[in-house]
C-alpha cells in the first residue's frame, strides 16, 4: 500500500524538486536587458535591443498591478497552500479526456 507513495514521492523528487533552481540565485540572474545609448550629456540617443526589458525591483511596481498579474495566472492564489489540487486534478481529467497534455 505504501509502496506506490513512496516510489512517487522518490520520482516526484527526482525529476521535479531537484532539478528546481536555487531559489537563493535568482535576484542574481543576469537577464538581457535594453542597451541604452546617451550623448555627454546623458540624453538619450538610441536603445539597442533583442528584448525590451528593463529590471524593475517589486518595490516599484504598484500593489494593483501585483494583484493584477496574480489574478490573470491563479487566481486561488490568497487561498490555496501553495498548490491547487483543485485545478491540478481538473487539468489531469482534461489531459486523459483528451489523451494526451492539453494545455
Amino acid at each position: 500500500m505504501f509502496i506506490p507513495l513512496i516510489t512517487g514521492s522518490i520520482l516526484f523528487y527526482v525529476y521535479i524538486i531537484r532539478e528546481l533552481p536555487d531559489l537563493k540565485k535568482v535576484e542574481s540572474l543576469s537577464l538581457s536587458q535594453t542597451t541604452t545609448i546617451t550623448d555627454r550629456n546623458g540624453e538619450v540617443l538610441y536603445r539597442v535591443f533583442e528584448e525590451n526589458r528593463e529590471y524593475v525591483p517589486l518595490s516599484k511596481i504598484s500593489v494593483t498591478m501585483q494583484n493584477a498579474i496574480i489574478a490573470a495566472e491563479d487566481k486561488s492564489f490568497w487561498t490555496n497552500a501553495g498548490v491547487d489540487f483543485g485545478g491540478m486534478a481538473r487539468a489531469l481529467l482534461r489531459d486523459i479526456g483528451s489523451s494526451g497534455p492539453s494545455q
